[in-house]
């Protein structure tokens, strides 16, 4: 109710104000008329001189009321314009008009202006990495990026992964855009004695659907998988592999991009750590990770910026040989989960 009030008595003083607008410059427009007839009638000699006198006296009384009313109003006139102004600045209409640079500009003035609303100082830092998440924006993004991860065990201790990968990327530009960036094509492995690569990891079915596309097509036959030897000092894995176009293939796209992959990857049974890191801004994601006919303890978590299960930013349900984890929240590049499994039999 005090709301609506203040609403009304906004109403009130803007009809107020413009009322007495309007008087002034009626005022003004009759003593303008009067002392234009005053000069005609003068001109043509058809009256007393002292009668046309008092009508150029009546018409100047009125323009110099008119003139001083404006004046004394010459603060309100000034404030009218700058609240003009500012109802511009902020229309949709002049911000169509800016370019993305101008509008980039724009948005870290006003960014900084917010914090000093409520600081005495802006940390430059906070305002690049407030300016990179809303660059981020401006690119394809995960509407979902959905994965299921079933293993089992194999003779020789070893673990057989079968991974499906089903996403969605959103293109806001909607320009064109390579596809074939955005999925996971590398993969860091151990190497396995009697099993060459082609055991280490497999794609089994690799379809997309581009843009109004009605059906998925399969691109499986115009990709191969590439293995090669890996180092690195602070990991003990030392075989890679990629997912490479044999002509070099693209994906392109416009406006959205849905993609459905399936792998299949071996590890040994010590390699009990699964990590899963998103490149690209994500807003819906989930993980389903299972063990079958095996009895095993599973840990996992999702991790990075404003991600914890303690604000609801990510979501960790176990169930048996079974932990789902998802976020409805927004993940940025480098957020992701990990999940660890562990025998209760003490064996990794």
């Amino acid at each position: 109710m005090g709301e609506n009030l203040k609403h009304t008595q906004r109403d009130d003083s803007t009809e107020s104000k413009r009322n007495t607008k309007l008087r002034i410059w009626l005022v003004l427009t009759i003593g303008l008329i009067i002392m234009v007839i005053s000069l005609y009638i003068d001109h043509l000699k058809i009256l007393d001189q002292n009668l046309i006198t008092f009508f150029s006296q009546i018409g100047k009384t009125f323009i110099a009321a008119a003139v001083i009313a404006l004046l004394l109003r010459v603060p309100t006139l000034l404030e009218d314009v700058n609240n003009s102004a500012v109802r511009l600045l902020k229309s949709n209409e002049f911000l169509k008009r800016l370019s993305i640079r101008e509008l980039g500009n724009l948005r870290g003035s006003a960014t900084e202006h917010a914090y000093l609303q409520s600081a005495d100082s802006v940390n430059e830092s906070l305002k690049k990495l407030d300016e990179k998440i809303a660059n981020l924006f401006l690119e394809p993004y995960f509407e979902f990026y959905h994965m299921n991860v079933r293993c089992r065990m194999l003779e020789g201790n070893k673990i057989e992964k079968l991974i499906s990968t089903h996403f969605s990327l959103k293109n806001p530009k909607m320009e064109s855009c390579n596809g074939a960036s955005y999925y996971k094509s590398r993969v860091i492995q151990n190497k396995i004695d009697n099993i060459d690569d082609s055991g280490l990891r497999k794609i089994d079915s690799f379809q997309v659907l581009k843009d109004n596309e009605k059906e998925f097509n399969d691109l499986r036959e115009k990709y191969k998988l590439e293995f090669d030897d890996y180092q690195e000092e602070s990991l003990t894995y030392n075989r890679v592999s990629e997912i490479k176009s044999k002509e070099n293939a693209s994906i392109l796209f416009n406006e959205g991009l849905q993609l459905k992959m399936v792998e299949t990857r071996t590890v040994t049974a010590d390699d009990n750590v699964f990590v899963n890191r998103i490149n690209y801004p994500t807003e819906d994601f989930s993980i389903n990770y299972s063990f079958d006919d095996c009895d095993v303890d599973l840990l996992g978590n999702g991790f990075g910026t404003f991600r914890n299960t303690k604000d609801g930013g990510i979501n960790v349900f176990k169930d048996g040989n079974s932990i789902h984890i998802s976020s409805k929240g927004w993940l940025l590049p480098g957020n992701g989960i990990i999940i660890v499994h562990n025998h209760p039999n003490g064996r990794d």
